[in-house]
Parts: structure tokens; sequence; C-alpha cells
């Protein structure tokens, strides 16, 4: 079975629309989870980010096996800072691998290739027998790529205190970029033996600025999975990883947004595309006008029918005005649910 490793972040959103998956769905996968960002606001007593990390994640995936990438905690503050410590006097990483070993929760610990490495060496001391290590390829060119793999050996690989099965993320997010490109990278890092390779990548758009008002349209097509189909015939043990169909997450609670002066949107994967209906300005009554744009995708060929994924039965739901969606929150959640177990169910057939 190929296992698919979609990237989400711990926002209610994206962990509802996993928890919605259909548990053979859930089983195929390995979920890449992006820690919760510390705001600045809460920097002096950022572990109460984390309160109930566990209780939370628990309740959400239950016993399944997820990558926890900590990384993007310290996003908003502009620096991986070591001196970031909690009462206890634990950093970051140990106090949230606390908090998901309090909940018994099944995690692989994740590491970039240029961690600092007192951060490399808090996830070692985790003592899993798993370990991922995300590689931002979007971050870098070709000839940097031996450099990076001997970063790895060097500062992540000497420092393995016991037997540990890694996976090792190609991590190319939207940048635009080659088969060819790929290709070098994959052959590359395949030098490092006994790791599961994992290529990560997207061109889902980040908004639906291209999509007109009332409309159900191709937004962008599919060329992230069509790669990976192209080079899984030659790396038969490639694993596939994509960011779903929300690059840029939920709307930050920080930023001021004018509600009425944005649509309802829904993102709506199909086999070779990515899809977007969008309602009317809010302003303009468009609360109302996303029932007729759900109308409109149920009535469309690429329905998958509301029994495929939780998604398309609330989108169906809606086009029934059975649900009124009135916010943002909801629709990213059923485009997300809906665009994993199409990406699983393609994998399973391929």
């Amino acid at each position: 079975m190929t296992i698919y490793y979609p990237v989400l972040r711990v926002s209610p959103a994206e962990m509802n629309a996993y928890e919605t998956l259909k548990e053979s769905t859930k089983h195929q996968i390995i979920p890449v989870l992006e820690a919760k960002r510390i705001s600045r606001d809460s920097k002096e007593t950022w572990w109460n980010t984390y309160n109930t990390l566990g209780s939370y994640l628990k309740g959400k995936l239950n016993d399944n096996l997820f990558i926890y990438d900590f990384k993007q905690s310290f996003d908003k503050l502009g620096e991986v800072d070591e001196h970031l410590v909690d009462e206890n006097r634990m950093n970051v990483i140990k106090h949230c691998s606390r908090k998901l070993d309090e909940s018994e929760m099944k995690f692989i610990p994740c590491v970039h290739f240029d961690s600092p490495q007192w951060y490399i060496q808090s996830v070692i001391n985790l003592q899993k027998s798993k370990l991922a290590i995300r590689v931002r390829c979007k971050d870098f060119n070709a000839t940097m790529d031996q450099i990076v793999l001997q970063t790895i050996y060097n500062n992540v690989i000497d420092n393995l205190q016991q037997p540990t099965q890694l996976i090792l993320i190609l991590d190319f997010a939207n940048k635009p970029t080659s088969p060819e490109r790929i290709q070098k990278a994959i052959e590359m890092f395949s030098k490092l033996e006994h790791a599961q390779l994992v290529l990560s990548l997207t061109t889902c758009p980040e908004d639906a600025s291209n999509v007109g008002a009332m409309s159900f349209d191709v937004a962008a097509e599919r060329e992230d999975y069509r790669i990976f189909r192209g080079l899984a015939e030659k790396y038969p043990n490639l694993a596939f990883s994509d960011y779903t169909v929300r690059p840029t997450g939920e709307p930050d609670k920080e930023a001021r947004i004018d509600y009425y002066n944005t649509y309802i949107k829904v993102f709506y994967t199909t086999h070779n595309s990515y899809m977007i209906g969008k309602s009317t300005l809010i302003k303009d009554n468009g609360i109302d006008t996303f029932h007729e744009v759900c109308q409109e995708i149920i009535d469309s060929d690429v329905y998958q029918g509301s029994d495929f994924s939780a998604g398309s039965y609330a989108i169906k739901q809606c086009a029934d005005r059975i649900v009124v969606v009135s916010n943002h929150s909801k629709p990213i959640e059923y485009g997300i649910n809906h665009h994993i177990e199409l990406t699983a169910s393609q994998l399973r057939q391929n």
C-alpha cells in the first residue's frame, strides 16, 4: 500500500478535515503536522499555546501515526530560539513532546536539514524509533544537493544514538520547478540508505483570485501529482506528499480582515485539476449565493458523489440548504477532506 503524507497545520479546519476521513483512508496516510505558531504577544508565556496539545490531537487522531514538525512554533518569532524555555526549563521540543507522550500519541518527530544542533539533539534525545528529516529543496538549487546531504550525515545521522528508521521529505512546496530538478534531488538523496524518500510539492493556487465570482472553475492543473506519477515509474518506492488545497492555511486570527469584502469559496480537487467554487462578496449576499455555487458543483461532471468524502457530503448539504456556511473555516475543511480522500484513492489505484 502506498503511504500518503499530506501536510496539515494544527488548526481547527485542517484537524476537522482529518477527523472526518474514512477509517480506511486514515490507515493509508501519515500526516505531516506543522506546529501551532507562537505569537509574539504570547512569547513570555509561550507554553500556554500548547496547554491542550496532547489531548486535542488525541481527540482528532486517536492512535494513528503522524509526523510532528516543531519548526513552525518559531515562525512568528523570527528565529529558532534555544533560550525559549518553559517554567521547568524545557525547550519547545521537549515541552511539546512531553504533551504528546502524556496523551500516548504515536508520533514521528521531525528535524530540518539546517536545524541548529541543539534542536537536532533535542529531537534525537526523544529516542524515537523513527525520525523525519525535512529538506526544503525549494530554498536551494541542485548545486547544493551534495552539500545538504553531507550536512544531514554530519549533523543528524552521525549523532543518532540507536537504530532509527528515517523518512526523508524532499519539500519543493509551491515553488515552480521542473521534473528534471526533482529527479536530480531524488538521485542525490537516494544515497541515504534505508531511508523512505517522500516527494512533497503542490501546484494548488494560494488563493482564488483567478476564479470569478459566482462560478465553479479550474484554478490550476494538478501538475504536482502528474510529476509524482511520472517519477514513481522510475522510483517505485517514492512516496507522495502535498499541501492539500490550502498552502497558506487559515486566515491569521491576528490579521485584520474585512469580512464583508471577502468571498466564500471552496476548493474541489478532481483527478487532473484544482477547481474552486466562489460566491459573490459576502456584502453582496455571498452567504446565500454560496448555496448556488454548491449546487453548480454537485451538478457538474466532476462531482464525486455525496458518499465519496465528508467534504463532498457537506457540499451537497449546502446545496440543499440544510447547512449554511457563513465563515471561511468550514469550506477549507471540506476542500481538504475531499482532497485527501481523492488523492489516497488515486494512490491506491496506481
